[in-house]
């Protein structure tokens, strides 16, 4: 009898959760019901928060729940097979209370939401690293044999492949948190030793994913530390023009070069055109932004009339 009343208040629990959670998403998409907007707005109140918020807190303690059944299953046997649940059901509860009563806290105008970059992808890899943990405790208690080969596999070379994509489609973020996860589950296979009872296998796939996985990291890994760091100069260092004698408009610069290595007899068409402005009006001057080889070269300039206004 207590346990059939510990399931149906769980069970309630969940529910009331899944349907805060419902109504936080209908009031995002449609607003607002027009007679609670004046009690909204005069109380400072994000309904959508305050709906998630106590949604998660109602799934949160439906799960403590399930997590005090399963220690207490387990204390009666030691062989209990949801027994590996029991710890990654606590940091579930715990995460659910802490986002449930943030958004408590947002829902009353308490604290500020995350709306930042940094933020938003610190969340992301919390969550990634549960899904991580659960998975790899998944994989050893139902595959123990083949633990290793699935983490290295299925963990690591899949998330380093779609880092690897994602890179190239210029997702950076996103790429650099799943090279992460990548990392971490790689070295995580290697620390899956066969035991007397469970001998790992195809544990040659397994390091040849590791391989292929630390393959993929590196090419992301090279090409992430040239962030932030010139590879070209648009314009070689040297004076590209003496003082033109006058303010300085807009300026544009065209970076086309057909010159080729060794061959004198292309051009480079590297030039600069601004809009300069002297005492007898405004002119527009395009000079060669080449690097001057020799002192005997020259560079090429012209300067035309453009009117009595900026351009």
């Amino acid at each position: 009898m207590k346990y059939v009343s510990r399931l149906m208040t769980t069970t309630a629990l969940f529910g009331f959760g899944v349907g805060f959670i419902i109504l936080a998403v209908f009031i995002h998409l449609h607003g607002i019901p027009g007679i609670f907007i004046e009690v909204v707005t005069r109380l400072n109140l994000h309904m959508s928060y305050l709906f998630v918020g106590l949604g998660l807190l109602c799934i949160g303690q439906a799960r403590h729940f399930l997590r005090l059944d399963f220690s207490a299953e387990y204390k009666k046997n030691r062989q209990f097979s949801h027994a590996w649940k029991i710890p990654l059901i606590i940091a579930e509860v715990l995460i659910y209370q802490v986002i449930g009563f943030y958004g408590l806290l947002v829902g009353i105008g308490k604290v500020v939401k995350i709306e930042n970059l940094l933020g938003l992808i610190a969340l992301l890899i919390l969550f990634l690293l549960y899904v991580l943990w659960y998975a790899i405790a998944f994989t050893k208690n139902r595959f123990p044999s083949f633990a290793a080969f699935r983490v290295a596999a299925f963990l690591g070379l899949i998330p380093a492949f779609i880092s690897f994509l994602l890179w190239t489609s210029q997702f950076i973020f996103l790429s650099l948190v799943l090279a992460l996860i990548a990392l971490i589950a790689s070295f995580i296979s290697l620390q899956i030793k066969s035991t007397p009872t469970v001998e790992q296998r195809l544990t040659w796939i397994q390091f040849a994913c590791v391989t292929a996985t630390l393959g993929l990291l590196l090419i992301v890994g090279m090409n992430a530390s040239l962030i932030g760091k010139p590879r070209a100069l648009l314009v070689g260092h040297g004076l590209a023009s003496p003082d033109p004698g006058g303010e300085i408009g807009v300026l544009a610069y065209s970076p086309e070069n057909k010159k080729e290595l060794n061959n004198p007899k292309t051009l480079d068409n590297q030039k600069i055109a601004f809009s300069l402005k002297k005492k007898e009006g405004w002119f527009l001057q395009i000079i060669d932004a080449r690097v001057i080889e020799t002192v005997r070269e020259e560079k090429k300039s012209f300067i035309v009339p453009a009117g009595e206004a900026s351009f």
